[in-house]
């Protein structure tokens, strides 16, 4: 977690749950990531590990970033946009 969504999702919590808030959403990371390398790893399972074909493992997990990069972009306007006239979407 970034120290600024840190900083927006600490009051929230109770002092009870928030490590395991923290916790879980770490956790989430971890199991994700692995997800993404076992894909990985089937995609280029039996070959030979060159270079080209470790860059374009590299290239599918740049452009993917980019691609969910791109649909938080549009989540956070779509948000921004629906939220009520003079209220700030942060709950500071």
């Amino acid at each position: 977690m970034t120290p600024v969504a840190g900083a927006a999702i600490h009051p929230l919590l109770t002092s009870r749950i928030r490590a395991t808030c923290f916790s879980v959403q770490s956790l989430e990371g971890r199991l994700a990531f692995s997800a993404t390398l076992a894909i990985a790893s089937r995609a280029v399972a039996g070959a030979a590990l060159t270079v080209p074909l470790l860059q374009g493992v590299l290239w599918a997990y740049v452009a993917v970033g980019l691609l969910l990069v791109g649909g938080l972009a549009l989540s956070a306007r779509r948000l921004a946009r629906l939220a009520p006239a003079g209220r700030e979407t942060s709950p500071h």
